[in-house]
């Protein structure tokens, strides 16, 4: 590179080797480099900026949606359509999250350190199966309202059954408060709440369609029987899977 200053001929470095003048080219170039990393640095924070918005705006906008179904849930659910499904599914992933959750902190309390539960198993994968489950179940609540000739997307359904499973989250919420106090009393909004949201939400979800729109298809009440008998056998299935895995889990010496 040639000095600016004595025009020497410089073949590496940031000043000339025969005048000591800064190289300009060198200076210019880490000024370009400088910038460069700076314009990077600012990118990378605007776009982490941006995702924070957006989850603080969601977050808002999934709590105003709960409280507002929570305080008149089947009077708001029958007015949900397909375009709440985002927040229906974020309803159904809670629903299955907390039993899991409740499961793990009071087998893992009741073990102390005799015990090191891995969460994956132990949470994770019963959630996913309890999402499934859900799904199902909702499937089988939409098949009964087509049958009854209701022209209803899948979509609605699957909105207004997570709305409807509201409530009963709001249950297990207190369930797992009282799990982490230690209270035995959380075993009564975990059975109450599980066995009142598989008996009445999928009934509230195919009453909260047009009634007049049943006339010419299945019987609201036959469609209710095929719900829950396809829901029970479901739910026998996958339990027996669940728990023999658990079990096997827990004799495991691994863990020990």
């Amino acid at each position: 590179m040639v000095c600016s200053n004595c025009q020497h001929e410089n073949p590496e470095g940031r000043f000339c080797a025969k005048c000591g003048t800064m190289l300009v080219g060198n200076e210019a170039a880490q000024e370009t480099a400088a910038g460069v990393h700076d314009a990077a640095g600012y990118q990378a924070q605007q776009q982490s900026n941006a995702h924070l918005e957006n989850a603080k705006k969601v977050t808002k906008q999934y709590a105003g949606y709960f409280m507002s179904v929570l305080k008149n849930p089947y009077k708001t659910a029958s007015r949900i359509e397909g375009d709440q499904l985002i927040n229906g599914l974020i309803t159904i992933a809670l629903y299955a999250l907390f039993i899991p959750l409740m499961v793990y902190i009071v087998v893992e309390s009741q073990l102390g350190d005799w015990a090191d539960l891995p969460f994956f198993d132990f949470v994770v994968k019963p959630t996913l199966a309890y999402t499934l489950f859900i799904v199902l179940v909702a499937s089988y609540t939409f098949a009964a309202i087509r049958l009854a000739k209701v022209q209803a997307s899948y979509q609605a359904v699957l909105a207004r059954f997570g709305s409807l499973l509201i409530p009963f989250v709001a249950m297990f919420a207190v369930a797992l408060l009282l799990a982490l106090l230690e209270m035995e009393l959380f075993s009564f909004f975990l059975v109450v709440g599980f066995l009142s949201s598989i008996f009445t939400v999928p009934a509230l979800t195919i009453l909260s369609f047009k009634k007049e729109q049943m006339e010419e298809g299945l019987d609201v009440v036959h469609g209710m029987i095929l719900a829950y008998v396809l829901t029970f056998i479901t739910l026998y299935v996958m339990s027996s899977i669940l728990v023999e895995r658990i079990v096997n889990n827990l004799n495991s010496p691994f863990w020990f």
